[in-house]
């Protein structure tokens, strides 16, 4: 299977379960990015130097992972 699809292998819908996991993890990490960027206390130009940072980094690994399953698909 290449690419991102809304169903699974055998046809069926994915697992809600999985897609619950999946959000909880990306909630959690940006809690904890937004939760150390908040105890910095740094002014509003820097803080937002940062912000637009982590947006960055989160889009660039977010894409690679992208193309890595549209390119290469998942190990079987």
């Amino acid at each position: 299977m290449t690419g991102w699809s809304s169903r699974s292998d055998d046809g069926r819908r994915p697992h809600v379960t999985d897609q619950i996991a999946h959000t909880i993890w990306i909630l959690m990490a940006l809690v904890l990015v937004g939760s150390s960027l908040a105890l910095r206390r740094l002014p509003r130009t820097r803080l937002l130097g940062m912000v637009l940072l982590w947006v960055a980094i989160f889009a660039i690994v977010w894409l690679a992972v992208y193309y890595y399953t549209i390119c290469c698909g998942p190990p079987r």
